[in-house]
């Protein structure tokens, strides 16, 4: 019963968010300038210490590991090691830029 109520809970989520948000947006401007990749990057190397970048790699990579052992162990179950690696992996690289970020503004 939990999942079926969390399932039609849902879309009332979904609507109270995007009112909230809307309230949230009204009245302010656009830009014609997007953020850029970099940009988004080097803000997030920002607001995270070296130690914080540090500790969200390890994992990140403890992951993608824990992923391979699973695929090794539970081959007929391959689709969650796969899932963990792809999804863990693109972590690991997505934070190990960031740390090069951090490293080349330091």
């Amino acid at each position: 019963m939990g999942w079926i109520l969390s399932f039609a809970l849902l879309p009332v989520l979904f609507f109270l968010y995007f009112v909230a948000t809307a309230r949230l947006l009204k009245g302010l401007g656009t830009r014609s300038a997007r953020l850029t990749l970099r940009e988004s990057y080097s803000s997030a190397a920002k607001s995270h210490s070296m130690t914080d970048l540090r500790v969200m790699l390890a994992s990140s990579i403890l992951f993608v590991l824990a992923g391979l052992l699973f695929l090794l162990v539970k081959k007929d179950e391959w689709i969650g090691g796969l899932s963990s690696i792809l999804f863990f992996g693109a972590c690991a690289i997505a934070i190990g830029y960031m740390i090069m970020i951090k490293i080349k503004n330091t």
